[in-house]
């Protein structure tokens, strides 16, 4: 059933998604996905896992596992990741998938929007009447000087982050992709239908929220749209240019208020002619064509002069301007587009690959199941239940664990809890805070720096307000662990060396002060009744 197009361009976006999303199957056998497809799975990701979170540990680890019996053992963590996301829904379309078919669109809009464009410039620039020939120095500013210009500029927004730490540059980088002609496609969201128009708006602001997570997809997405309308804009150019030189009569030359001789004018042809000079020697203008093609629009006498020279050598002109725009703005432009493009890709899928919850979900689908069974009967003790927060259980990975201004667990309840909340074994354990002095908080960071892997668990005392402190010392652990590894945060309560519930405004009190660190890869699980 076909519903009634609210704009236009909804015709685009439908005649372009002809094709239906194949679902596990296809995910499962298809290890190099499509950058839509990461796209996707990195959409559903977060909220799939947020969902998952009421579901008990046990059962999510026996769940996983079982599941991960039926992929091929050949598969890569993306590849599993994305199977579980399909396994997980359902035939409806996700809200993934309606940002990724949002973004194709967008790209499809802007790719003609440079075309069009491209072809107008191009029919101005070589308009010619019959009085005054194409001005090749026009042409050349326009469609060499002004392509070379921006895509310098291109090249400095797309310099990795370890530059952007220079004095000014990141700055510099974030104008450069705020003035980016890609950030059209942004605004050309309002012309998608309903769906994909919100869950691509919604996946923008979560960017904006969060940019240590998103920020580099984004950020790339914004530059490919960028390439994608300059590479189409020169293709309109060349399209249109062509065009007039096959079907209609052309006389080119050049004019400059600059004090340039014929000498200097052929020089610099010489040089830019250099990368056809010698496979296509007919395109390199000799000084013969510069002398006799330079016009002054006051002076009737050189008038007169370019008026009679030759139709043949006032055409000569074509095959160099034609050659300046293929090698200097369109193959570059085609290279910066199949850049840009692996760059959202690999954007993509690190930030999938490092999401909160994604390695504790890989290693429930890689991890065994252990059960033991006692010859006799244990007394079964009580257990306190765990509100859970965020997404951080693991099947098998073993955590540093610093128990902060002394919380008073014993070891085996701090075992009990690291096993029965998180599905973590302990590791190293670091005494913290309290009456410490600085130089000693900061020797367990760098105890905990040694241990090169596995999440890092902090265990407070929920009753206790977190301090700036204590806001410190998680800034300073980030900042020497680095980016993406996982921070979890556990305030519990404590009854004689055991584990107690927290209270609900307790542990509301530590999720609002822990959300102000804007950390996406800080967890918090908070022991409650």
């Amino acid at each position: 059933m076909i519903k009634r197009c609210s704009s236009p361009f909804v015709l685009v976006f439908y005649a372009s998604e002809a094709v239906t999303f194949q679902k596990i199957q296809t995910h499962v056998n298809t290890p190099d996905r499509s950058t839509g497809t990461l796209l996707a799975d990195l959409v559903d990701l977060g909220p799939e896992l947020e969902k998952d979170d009421a579901v008990a540990l046990a059962d999510r680890q026996r769940r996983d596992a079982q599941f991960s019996q039926s992929l091929p053992a050949s598969l890569g963590p993306l590849d599993r990741v994305s199977a579980w996301l399909r396994h997980r829904g359902d035939d409806s379309e996700t809200e993934g998938e309606r940002v990724a078919r949002g973004r194709r669109v967008i790209t499809l809009l802007l790719a003609l929007a440079g075309l069009l464009t491209g072809w107008v410039v191009a029919m101005a620039l070589f308009r010619y009447d019959g009085t005054h020939p194409v001005n090749v120095m026009w042409v050349l500013a326009v469609f060499v000087g002004l392509q070379l210009i921006t895509l310098f500029l291109f090249l400095v927004a797309a310099l990795p982050q370890a530059a952007s730490r220079l004095p000014g540059l990141s700055g510099l980088q974030s104008a450069l992709v705020g003035l980016s002609p890609g950030r059209i496609g942004l605004a050309l969201t309002r012309l998608l239908p309903a769906g994909s128009r919100h869950a691509l708006n919604a996946f923008v602001g979560r960017s904006a929220k969060n940019r240590r997570l998103f920020g580099g997809v984004t950020r790339w997405i914004v530059l490919h749209w960028s390439q994608v309308f300059a590479l189409m804009f020169q293709v309109g150019a060349i399209a249109g240019a062509l065009s007039l030189v096959v079907f209609s009569d052309l006389a080119f030359g050049w004019s400059t208020t600059l004090d340039l001789g014929a000498q200097a004018v052929h020089r610099a042809a010489s040089a830019l002619s250099l990368p056809w000079s010698i496979p296509a020697p007919h395109a390199v203008p000799s000084l013969d064509l510069v002398e006799s093609t330079r016009f002054f629009r006051l002076d009737p006498k050189r008038a007169g002069d370019i008026a009679s020279a030759s139709a043949e050598n006032l055409t000569r002109w074509w095959p160099f301007i034609l050659l300046s725009m293929i090698v200097y703005g369109l193959i570059p432009r085609l290279l910066t587009l199949i850049l840009s493009a692996r760059r959202v890709r690999s954007n993509a899928a690190d930030a999938i690959r490092f999401f909160p919850g994604t390695d504790e979900l890989l290693d429930r689908m890689n991890g065994n199941i252990i059960k033991t069974q006692a010859v006799e009967p244990e007394v079964q003790m009580p257990k306190p239940t765990y509100h859970t927060l965020g997404t951080v259980e693991s099947a098998s990975a073993s955590a540093a664990v610093i128990d902060w201004s002394e919380s008073g667990l014993e070891e085996s309840a701090i075992d009990q809890l690291l096993g029965d909340t998180l599905g973590y074994s302990r590791g190293m354990l670091q005494p913290a805070g309290g009456a410490r002095s600085l130089a000693e908080d900061q020797s367990v960071i760098d105890a905990i720096v040694t241990v090169k892997d596995g999440p890092i668990v902090v265990i407070v005392k929920a009753w206790e307000t977190p301090m700036l402190e204590f806001l410190d010392f998680l800034r300073d652990l980030r900042r020497a662990v680095g980016e993406r590894r996982s921070i979890v945060v556990v305030p519990t309560g404590v009854d004689n060396g055991a584990v107690a519930p927290a209270r609900d405004e307790d542990a509301s009190v530590w999720a609002e002060r822990l959300e102000t660190l804007g950390d996406p890869w800080l967890k918090f699980k908070a022991v409650a009744a």
